[in-house]
């Protein structure tokens, strides 16, 4: 069987690799709404009608948009040349003037009539900078012009029908394709020319266009740029921990102003009194404060002193500059530094895989990344190719290949940076009191199963943090359990599925230590219709 299997996916992938090597980017929705988020496309009142055929004002319209024209446009006041300019008079006449477009007669655009795949494809070559006036291309064969620049793919022809969704697709793929005579792209040259918004940019699959102007760096000078600031964390359970000098965990962490507040994981302080952080020439500084944390993010602002133990003072740390984490994507490169498995000068890198990878709750997207993490590394820094920090290193999937986790360092934005902030000692004091208050709930307390049936019960919680949670059955030859997978941070199903006659308990209880003894939901299962003993 396995065999069999294994022939049949070798077959599907030379299947998948014998279509054309240029297939589309994205569908037609998916160009609509790109489009429409760089107010490129406007919709009706019947959404984008993307099965319509699209019409020559409408093409037209569309072509003075990614020329970056429709505001110079829109204050045309000469008068429309044709009879029928209707709702697009002022846009026709100025694509007119400019020798964009031209009319089926010399007064007649046919405005409303539909327009065919030569007719947008000629209007597209002249947004990229090719003239047909000029001997680049003729309208007779512009499609298969089209299709040797990449602007299409064989797939029109010259009577064949042209919806919207067409007009949006080629569209789209324009914005994708570089300039006669240039490397710059169209959309690249929108963004410099103004046209479009580097924040409407990042709506889309083109945000890469936002960075046209920026130097990127690599990873020798992510590394050069910014180790300095990523600092070595140490925590200690107690004071007793703490006056041995040994650590009782590591971790990673980062400045984030030169006056000492820095960045991390709230899981490298949780449960610990003490922290200190060294820094990368080996001076070793307390852990004062901690101004902001966030246990459910997983996130912590920290304030470090600038007076080491051997009573030096620093005027100032090297810090790293923050970006915005909403303006990723998947596929970019990223580097990492942190102190892995508690060494001091880490850098790796690799891609960002998905730039909101959700791991159990919706409300806590996370950023997924190949490149290399270990323990250790939590609290570290994830840069974009700019050098600016976009995660906090956070995790992986145990069962993945290089499948990382970071916190998308948006989380901070708008904290206040300033005060002293809280100890440790009382974090903890606060955290263990609502610990020990936490309670569980189950969706039903109680079942009524037949021999071989299943129910799922929802089980959540109320402690101050993301929870370990067990189950423990007193009559494993009546019931049997799994767990599903946390759908928010305090929610997890369990199915329990019938597997012989009588009455047994579910009982559900945290994993891990510091919870009140009445921190438990039992569930009674009573199961009938099994054979006879």
């Amino acid at each position: 069987m396995k065999r069999i299997t294994s022939l049949i996916i070798a077959a599907l992938l030379l299947c998948a690799l014998a279509l054309p090597a240029s297939a589309a980017h994205v569908s037609g929705q998916e160009a609509a709404e790109n489009l429409a988020a760089l107010g490129l496309l406007r919709g009706t009142g019947n959404g984008y009608e993307l099965d319509r055929a699209a019409t020559r004002a409408e093409a037209a319209v569309m072509l003075l948009r990614l020329l970056g024209k429709e505001t110079e446009a829109l204050r045309e006041t000469a008068a429309c040349p044709f009879d029928d300019g209707g709702w697009a008079a002022p846009q026709l006449t100025y694509a007119w003037k400019n020798g964009y477009v031209k009319g089926q007669t010399a007064a007649h655009f046919g405005t409303n009539e539909t327009v065919g795949a030569r007719d947008y494809i000629t209007m597209l070559l002249r947004a990229l900078g090719y003239s047909d006036a000029q001997g680049d291309f003729s309208w007779a064969q512009c499609i298969a012009f089209a299709d040797r620049i990449g602007l299409a793919h064989g797939e029109y022809t010259a009577d064949g029908e042209f919806l919207r969704e067409d007009l949006a697709l080629l569209s789209y793929t324009a914005l994708t394709l570089p300039m006669k005579n240039s490397e710059r792209k169209l959309i690249e040259q929108l963004y410099l020319d103004g046209a479009v918004s580097g924040a409407a940019l990042r709506r889309t699959r083109l945000s890469f266009a936002a960075d046209t102007d920026r130097r990127s760096y690599d990873a020798m000078e992510i590394h050069e740029r910014g180790i300095s600031a990523v600092v070595l964390l140490e925590t200690y359970a107690d004071e007793m921990q703490l006056e041995s000098g040994k650590a009782g965990s590591h971790g990673s962490g980062f400045f984030v102003t030169g006056d000492g507040i820095a960045a991390l994981c709230y899981h490298e302080l949780d449960g610990k009194e003490y922290a200190r952080v060294t820094t990368l020439d080996g001076h070793c500084y307390d852990v004062t404060g901690v101004l902001y944390y966030d246990a459910m993010w997983d996130v912590a602002l920290v304030r470090v002193s600038r007076t080491d133990l051997e009573g030096r003072t620093v005027r100032s740390f090297p810090y790293l500059d923050l970006g915005d984490s909403d303006a990723v994507c998947a596929g970019e490169r990223v580097y990492t530094l942190s102190n892995a498995l508690g060494r001091i000068d880490n850098v790796t890198d690799g891609v960002l895989s998905n730039r909101s990878r959700i791991v159990d709750d919706p409300d806590y997207p996370l950023i997924q990344l190949s490149a290399p993490i270990s323990p250790g590394s939590s609290g570290g820094a994830l840069f974009n190719r700019f050098g600016e920090v976009i995660g906090i290193l956070f995790g992986a999937f145990n069962r993945g290949e290089d499948m990382n986790l970071a916190i998308p360092v948006n989380v901070l934005a708008d904290i206040p940076l300033t005060g002293d902030g809280v100890t440790l000692s009382e974090i903890k004091k606060t955290m263990d009191e609502q610990k020990a208050a936490a309670t569980l709930q189950v969706s039903q307390t109680r079942l009524e199963l037949t021999c071989g049936e299943e129910a799922e019960i929802v089980v959540t919680h109320t402690a101050p943090t993301t929870a370990s949670i067990r189950y423990d059955i007193n009559g494993i030859d009546i019931v049997t359990c799994i767990w599903g997978e946390f759908v928010t941070k305090r929610s997890v199903p369990l199915t329990i599925k019938a597997v012989g006659n009588g009455e047994a308990t579910v009982t559900i209880s945290f994993d891990d230590d510091g919870f009140g003894e009445n921190a438990t939901a039992e569930i009674q299962v009573i199961v009938t219709g099994g054979p006879e003993a």
